[in-house]
């Protein structure tokens, strides 16, 4: 399993920052048991730095001639889509996705969800410094599943999901959420690898993130997307979206 991320000397201000996150969960612990206070910060620090710690630049490794040709052509098309991100859709240029690392298991983290019993909403977690969030990630699995096990038995359904860093969507809530709403809307949906000219036929495309929820691509390559303007399935996607968001029944999946 291979990793995307940041470049080596973010290293230490990540480090700072998270060590000061820890700091700062110690009070927050209160009578929580040593699992779910400062071990749980922990693992969450110590699981980044060895990831950071094998992290190269990805400029560096495609200049690189021991780098296998077919892995320097795939962090090409990375560094690409990193730039039509910050260039055409105005995202943060900074150095996420510049650094690359080999790891030697099948998933970087892996999260657990939990719900009420019969229920759709998800309980969430906060946290100092990344606020609240719908998962409690772990980078390991039989920690991951220790978590899991011990909120089956508080009476929650609980589940384990891997997270790759490959070129499939992430496991997460909002995927299963859009998924979800093209059911609803008689929209096939469909999970698999897409090529590159796939896209450059496509009537639409649209990308989606916790900031801009259902994004419309208007324009790949120089070239305009279908008519270059935000399509009919957009505007249904985009509609059942705010739906979404606005139902006490999923309300947490937003």
């Amino acid at each position: 399993m291979n990793a995307v991320s940041a470049p080596p000397e973010r290293v230490r201000r990540c480090a700072a920052r998270l060590l000061a996150a820890i700091v700062l969960a110690l009070p927050l612990s209160g009578c929580s048991t040593w699992s779910d206070g400062p071990a749980y910060y922990w693992q969450s620090a110590a699981g980044h730095f060895a990831v950071m710690r094998q992290t190269r630049p990805i400029e560096a490794m495609l200049d690189d001639p021991s780098v296998d040709a077919a892995l320097r052509e795939r962090l090409r098309t990375v560094l690409a889509i990193r730039h039509f991100a910050s260039d055409s859709l105005g995202l943060p240029d900074n150095g996420s996705y510049t650094g690359y690392a080999e790891l030697d298991r099948p998933f970087v983290v892996w999260n657990v969800f939990a719900t009420p019993e019969l229920s759709m909403r998800l309980v969430q977690w906060c946290f100092p410094v990344a606020g609240c969030v719908s998962y409690r990630g772990y980078y390991d699995q039989q920690a991951a599943e220790r978590f899991a096990a011990r909120l089956r038995t508080e009476g929650y359904e609980a589940v384990v999901r891997g997270v790759p860093a490959g070129p499939l969507a992430l496991e997460g809530i909002r995927v299963g959420l859009i998924e979800s709403l093209c059911a609803a809307e008689g929209i096939a949906f469909e999970r698999r690898r897409i090529h590159r000219d796939e896209l450059g036929r496509a009537d639409e495309l649209m990308i989606s993130s916790a900031t801009q929820e259902i994004l419309p691509v208007t324009l790949l390559d120089g070239k305009p997307v279908g008519n270059g303007i935000p399509g009919p399935l957009h505007r249904r996607l985009h509609q059942a979206y705010q739906r979404a968001k606005s139902d006490p029944a999923i309300a947490g999946w937003s």
